[in-house]
């Protein structure tokens, strides 16, 4: 029998309370898991979320806090191991590798908490520009 969405939610935030250099931000009502580093920790959740990018996961990134969150669906029921192992070995690349910057889509979003607002729309409306396409019409 398939999990149901609660069951898998349960079972990502059980993962993720056993790195102990992550936590879960607020209990979540719906489907996005968020979660941040530990208070005090000198870990970028913004380079963690590269990593795990780099691992092949898209992970939403937000601030105050810094935090990323995770969109569980009904595929994290075969998928949820490999995502924790990931996370895992995300954080711990991260912890030896403290001065690395964030990259892809998590560096835009770290990048863009120190841009003055009145700069911030414009380069974000050029990135979104880039990075996204439609399908052209066949």
């Amino acid at each position: 029998m398939a999990e149901n969405h609660s069951e898998i939610m349960g079972k990502a935030m059980e993962g993720v309370s056993t790195i102990k250099e992550l936590e879960v931000l607020v209990v979540p009502s719906c489907c996005i898991l968020p979660m941040k580093t530990v208070s005090g920790s000198k870990l970028s959740i913004y380079s963690i979320s590269s990593q795990m990018e780099k691992r092949g996961w898209n992970m939403f990134t937000g601030q105050n806090p810094p935090c990323m969150g995770l969109c569980v669906g009904e595929v994290h029921s075969k998928v949820l191991g490999a995502w924790l192992k990931d996370l895992k070995e995300s954080v711990a690349h991260v912890k030896k590798n403290p001065d690395e910057k964030p990259t892809g889509n998590a560096g835009v979003y770290s990048a863009a908490s120190t841009i003055p607002d009145d700069l911030l729309d414009g380069i974000l409306r050029e990135y979104v520009n880039i990075s996204l396409s439609v399908r052209p019409k066949t």
